[in-house]
């Protein structure tokens, strides 16, 4: 029998779901996650209950014209085009990171964590009571002890390549890091007053304040120093950064430039284009601005997408654009992708555009576009190296709610919690097959015990394991053997930051494992690892049983 639910957020959000009583729970979490594109952990009807997802809808007592309140999901996942890793920020407030930031296990002991930024190898983690932890490479910004004791009431952090800016509650902000990246902000300290948003490029910082200044420090060549624009930085509400210039939107549409200027730090031969600007975009050396009516303006570097002539009469309706480092990907109201550029880092879209209808959110790698469609599916373009071929995991990408992007690899959030990943494994896409799950079953572990503590202090203990949302929470906890499994995975990805590497020190020995460091590996594959070489190379790392056992390696199951 058909009918109407009405399903509200906390928030206020809400929507209206046609559906059918012999549908599950689990299918209307489904359908309302398309819709409020948002992912929903559970459901709770009118008298506080939870609703099992494997009961209809009729069995848990939803009929038609009900309302239940969605509870949503707020893990949270980093990403940048600069970093070589992710961060995953579970509902409790811990950390899960993977890929290729030097002493990662570290963030395990973070807690309460609110905001997290990235440099090239590195984090820093905002906690709830405004300090700061850092972990990571030390070369990349992971060290701030010089400031330790400046780090209190921090609001948000920012990362350039190597270096690092907090902004506190006061307005101030404070930097470490590489001070040719922007890591010490001393020579500007007395007119970082005031602070509102912090904006960087790869080795400067813009910080804009409260009455529509700029401030700028970091690498003078880089986009460090806005002293020959200084005057027209008035007003301003939005910046944003190529890796060597910077481009200010002001309140009234128009826009300023500084930096390399062959990097986008020049756009006099756009000027005149540039009126009613809503958004600005940044690849590598280039940008492309957003209109009032749906246009789309580009200058910069003509290889990285500075140059959209070809394609302007399909720029129309522009809703979002998103760049890899030399190509842009816009996409229109009507769900359809305009892509122009490098043809290598994602700007021709040619070979998947039947597929790029639907579409809700863009994300980019260094070289690779992936795009959510609004049936929870992903499409994947440009370098396979760098996420362009997500064809191994494409059977996982199902109610994908958002994607994120590293340096070469691209993560997706699903609405049940678990975050799939592809691209190359040390930039964080080839490990999650384990790790996902194990941030799943770590959440719903911590809760239980939580839940089990708090009820033995009232004496409710034995009352409360027998309540069905504790008994439907432990059903979806992981045996002792899969728990044994999945730690022994969880210990071997952070064994060392690649398993490209520890294959290799397995098959080869140690020296081919010195000689992979020093950046040998098409020597390597090539010629001392024959058909295993082949196999390393491909994007994403998975070996069947037999390969496994050509490698006298014993691959986690999962992998």
């Amino acid at each position: 029998m058909s009918m109407s639910v009405h399903v509200g957020l906390l928030s206020g959000h809400s929507c209206v779901v046609d559906t059918d009583a012999a549908q599950s729970v689990g299918e209307l979490r489904r359908k309302v996650q398309q819709k409020l594109r948002i992912g929903v952990s559970a459901f709770v009807d009118d008298s506080g209950q939870m609703l099992p997802e494997h009961q209809s809808l009729s069995e848990a007592g939803i009929q038609d014209g009900c309302r239940v309140t969605a509870a949503a999901s707020h893990i949270q996942v980093l990403g940048s085009r600069m970093c070589k890793a992710f961060a995953l920020i579970r509902p409790e407030g811990s950390v899960l990171t993977w890929g290729a930031a030097g002493e990662l296990c570290r963030a395990e002991k973070l807690r309460n964590v609110q905001q997290i930024a990235a440099s090239v190898a590195a984090f820093a983690a905002v906690q709830a009571d405004g300090k700061v932890v850092c972990f990571g490479e030390p070369w990349a910004g992971s060290d701030c002890s010089s400031v330790s004791e400046q780090l209190r009431h921090v609001k948000t952090v920012r990362a350039s390549s190597t270096a690092f800016a907090a902004l506190t509650e006061l307005g101030s902000v404070v930097t470490w890091g590489s001070k040719s990246s922007g890591g010490d902000s001393q020579p500007v300290a007395e007119q970082l007053i005031g602070v509102v948003d912090i904006v960087s490029s790869w080795s400067a910082f813009a910080a804009i304040r409260e009455d529509g200044s700029l401030v700028t420090w970091g690498d003078l060549y880089r986009g460090g120093d806005s002293r020959p624009v200084q005057k027209e930085l008035r007003n301003v509400c939005h910046v944003a950064a190529t890796l060597m210039s910077f481009a200010a939107l002001r309140k009234d549409g128009s826009v300023v430039t500084w930096g390399e200027e062959w990097s986008g730090g020049d756009n006099t031969v756009v000027t005149d284009a540039l009126e009613g600007v809503q958004t600005i975009v940044a690849s590598s050396r280039a940008f492309a601005a957003t209109t009032g009516h749906g246009g789309v303006v580009t200058w910069g570097d003509v290889d990285s997408g500075g140059c959209c002539n070809s394609i302007q009469p399909e720029l129309f309706n522009v809703s979002q654009v998103c760049a890899t480092d030399r190509a842009f990907a816009a996409l229109r109201t009507d769900g359809r992708v305009i892509c122009w550029g490098n043809a290598e880092s994602g700007g021709c879209c040619d070979q998947v555009q039947s597929q790029l209808n639907n579409i809700r959110q863009i994300a980019g790698s260094s070289c690779a576009f992936a795009a959510l469609r609004s049936d929870g599916t992903v499409v994947a373009w440009g370098d396979p190296r760098c996420g362009g071929d997500s064809s191994e995991v494409e059977p996982h990408l199902v109610d994908v709610v958002q994607i994120y992007a590293s340096l070469c690899a691209f993560s997706a959030l699903l609405a049940n919690g678990d975050v799939i990943t592809w691209g190359q494994l040390y930039h964080g896409g080839g490990d999650s097959a384990s790790e996902y799950r194990w941030q799943r079953q770590s959440t719903v572990d911590y809760w239980l015990d939580c839940w089990a503590r708090w009820a033995e202090r009232l004496g409710l203990r034995e009352e409360l394991m027998k309540d069905p949302v504790v008994e439907l929470l432990r059903s979806a906890a992981p045996t002792e053997e899969e728990r044994k499994q999945l730690q022994y995975q969880r210990e071997w990805y952070y064994h060392d930051s690649s398993v490209f590497y520890v294959m290799l020190t397995v098959r080869l020995g140690l020296l081919t494992f010195i000689l992979a460091l020093l950046g040998f590996e098409l020597l390597l594959q090539g010629w001392l690892c024959g058909e295993v070489g082949q196999a390393l190379a491909v994007p994403r790392l998975f070996f069947s049983p037999a390969k496994a056992a050509e490698l006298s390696f014993q691959v986690p199951r999962g992998l």
